[in-house]
């Protein structure tokens, strides 16, 4: 070991590795004195190895290192601190390490009240991949130096309080306020009006999905806190009581609000599926099952049949509810009602059919790879669209939410995780353990184009097959009978290579413009970014694309589109000419007494149909909202607010400033009458 250098090896294997680590500062100068230290992380632990100085010829020499993923860590005066992971092996590795001039940013954290938050979490991540973490002191403040040049992402975080993100930071100081989070105080109650203790509280909103759960106290009740701003749905159970769900409860920002659950008699559901719709129909083990009440439910039951295909779901509450059923081989079924006054219900599953075929070119080779998706109509009229990702998802939905509600974490608030930041990110730097094995995807086509999918719900339908190098193919429709099996040929073309640039009028290239190409037939939509040149290219385009430009201050807004031809095989050169920019019109929407309406719904579209302009914007509280390069347009406006009558302007040319009235709405109730006023017409 070298002078000055301190070890903690412990008692890791193998210690034959050794690392070079040249320090260099940004302006490429060897940098002495710098401290440089070695990490070894192993089993998810980060342990400091070996740390030394560097010397004149700014180099860092380890030896007798153990083998194994570790991360450097560079620290200079003045300078940023820098780290990089790499891999020890027997013998000795290369590692190069620039620290730029150190800056700092400090963060200050405040509650609404403008006081400081004591022990808040903060973490600012940079260009380097470890954070730099801190907790507030007494003044709410955190310094964080050694950082690089910018910008940072700032996260803050402390129990009780809505987590603060903020991007693009620069060095410098930050303040940061944190709202206080709401909760909610549930008083689970029996039939009698009395505290039911050790019950289970559902609770799932929006900014809390999947539903979580809590347990009510001795007093049958429970506090769920550290929730954001919202509605929430709630529910209780205990044994084979339940209470209805309370839907839509709604929560203010730091607001503590009592909800009260009362519990009821519920009932079993006893669920039998079935193979088909007759008498006799053999049962279906090992189903996957769904309950939800009212049809829809934050808070479904779930439950797998047995060897009788029966699975018993509850407690359920009064009123109906819907079950789905779902099973290898079989169309999945769902919305079958359960009525208010059953507990059993028979839901018979379809056998599903098979789609056999090939995807081949133009010149009938095999194509691999493709991409297989189904769309049609099945026999009951309703639409098939299945793809290998729609049946996973719905398989690991399903087997994520057996388990039912996770429970909240008993740490003062919803959401804060117990312990320090940790300081090396351990899992980017384990090894890489071989992939498993994974059979053949039976919705992508095989070596030879062949494809092989199942189940598929009987109808109508066609295939359809992607591949990244060809264009979309559709197969002929074919009827496919439940347990029944079709075959499909899909042709894929290899389409055209369509290359462009975007220019203003004056021919000056437009760096970073949105490029976007869709299908005038067909589902292909690419978005692209023009290079520095104002270029662009796709290839495997179809015959005839729509292509929409839209400059890289505005990206959402389409200035330019045009239609192409491209035919197969052929490569097709376009130049996209935006045109000049247009001054914005600002829009100042007045009631009858002439007071600013704020809030209105203005849609913008240009009557020239060689004008990409089609915008809704809405007006602040002066009544005011601008409406971006369309000065000089004949343009049809439509002004839209609940309580106000609806207003359609047709300006031609659009002025810089325009003012409009919205008056009040009135409301008209009539009757249709046939026979001279005798008969009452429905409908």
């Amino acid at each position: 070991m070298l002078a000055g250098m301190r070890t903690n090896l412990g008692s890791h294997g193998q210690q034959d590795a050794a690392l070079r680590v040249q320090v260099l500062g940004d302006e490429g100068g060897a940098l002495q004195d710098a401290l440089v230290r070695v990490f070894l992380v192993q089993d998810e632990q980060a342990a400091l190895a070996a740390e030394t100085r560097s010397n004149a010829a700014g180099v860092a020499d380890f030896a007798s290192l153990p083998r194994g993923d570790a991360w450097v860590l560079a620290y200079a005066a003045g300078r940023a601190r820098v780290s990089t992971p790499v891999r020890l092996v027997e013998g000795r590795r290369e590692a190069r390490v620039v620290l730029p001039e150190a800056h700092a940013l400090d963060v200050t954290v405040i509650d609404g009240a403008e006081r400081p938050i004591v022990g808040a979490a903060i973490e600012v991540v940079s260009a380097d991949p470890l954070v730099s973490p801190g907790r507030s002191d007494e003044q709410g403040q955190s310094r964080h130096d050694r950082l690089g040049g910018g910008p940072f992402v700032v996260r803050v975080r402390a129990p009780g309080y809505d987590e603060v993100v903020r991007q693009a930071v620069a060095p410098g100081a930050l303040r940061v306020k944190l709202e206080r989070m709401g909760a909610l105080l549930v008083s689970v109650v029996d039939e009698d009006g009395h505290g039911s203790p050790e019950a289970t509280v559902l609770v799932a909103g929006p900014s809390l999905w999947p539903a979580r759960s809590a347990t009510t106290d001795a007093n049958g009740t429970v506090r769920i806190g550290g929730l954001k701003a919202g509605v929430y749905d709630l529910k209780a159970r205990t044994g084979s009581r339940v209470s209805a769900t309370e839907i839509g409860v709604s929560l203010r920002q730091a607001e503590d609000k009592a909800i009260r659950l009362a519990l009821e008699p519920g009932r079993m559901a006893k669920i039998s599926v079935v193979d088909g719709v007759e008498a006799g129909a053999a049962p279906v083990p090992s189903a996957s099952v769904v309950l939800a009440e009212q049809g829809l439910s934050s808070f479904p039951l779930e439950g797998t049949t047995d060897a009788q295909g029966v699975v018993v779901l509850g407690p359920v509450a009064k009123g109906s509810a819907s079950v789905s059923a779902r099973a290898p081989g079989f169309v999945p079924r769902g919305a079958v009602l359960l009525a208010p006054d059953k507990s059993e219900l028979r839901v018979p599953l379809a056998r599903g059919g098979t789609v056999v075929g090939e995807v081949v070119d133009d010149r009938g080779d095999p194509v691999e790879g493709a991409f297989i998706e189904i769309v049609g109509v099945d026999d009951e009229g309703m639409p098939i669209d299945e793809t290998a990702s729609v049946d996973a998802f719905q398989g690991q939905h399903f087997a994520s939410v057996l388990g039912g509600p996770r429970p909240l974490l008993p740490v003062g608030e919803l959401g804060v995780m117990a312990g320090p930041v940790p300081d090396l990110p351990h899992a980017g730097v384990q090894a890489t353990p071989a992939p498993p094995h994974v059979e053949h995807d039976p919705w992508r086509s095989a070596a030879e184009g062949r494809f092989h999918c199942a189940p598929v719900a009987p109808g109508r339908i066609r295939v359809i097959a992607r591949h990244a190098e060809y264009v979309e193919g559709l197969g002929d429709a074919v009827s496919l009978r439940a347990g029944g099996e079709v075959r499909a040929r899909v042709v894929l073309r290899r389409g055209g290579l369509l290359t462009g640039r975007v220019l203003e009028e004056d021919r000056t290239p437009v760096s970073g413009a949105r490029v976007e190409i869709a299908a005038i037939q067909g589902a292909l939509a690419r978005t692209l970014f023009a290079s520095k040149d104002g270029s662009f290219e796709l290839a495997s385009v179809p015959e005839e694309v729509l292509v929409s430009v839209a400059r890289p201050g505005a990206l959402a807004d389409v200035v330019a589109r045009v239609v192409v031809s491209v035919p197969n095989g052929e490569r097709r050169r376009i130049e996209v000419l935006l045109p000049k920019p247009r001054d914005a019109m600002t829009i100042r929407v007045v009631d009858d007494r002439g007071y600013p309406v704020s809030r209105v719904e203005v849609k913008a579209v240009a009557l020239d149909p060689k004008v990409s302009l089609w915008r809704t914007i809405f007006t602040n509280d002066d009544g005011e909202a601008a409406l971006p390069d369309a000065v000089g347009l004949a343009l049809r406006l439509t002004l839209l607010r609940p309580t106000k009558a609806p207003r359609i302007e047709l300006v031609d040319p659009a002025p810089p400033t325009l003012s409009l009235v919205l008056r009040e709405g009135v409301e008209a109730t009539g009757m249709v009458t046939s026979r001279d006023g005798r008969d009452r017409v429905s409908g």
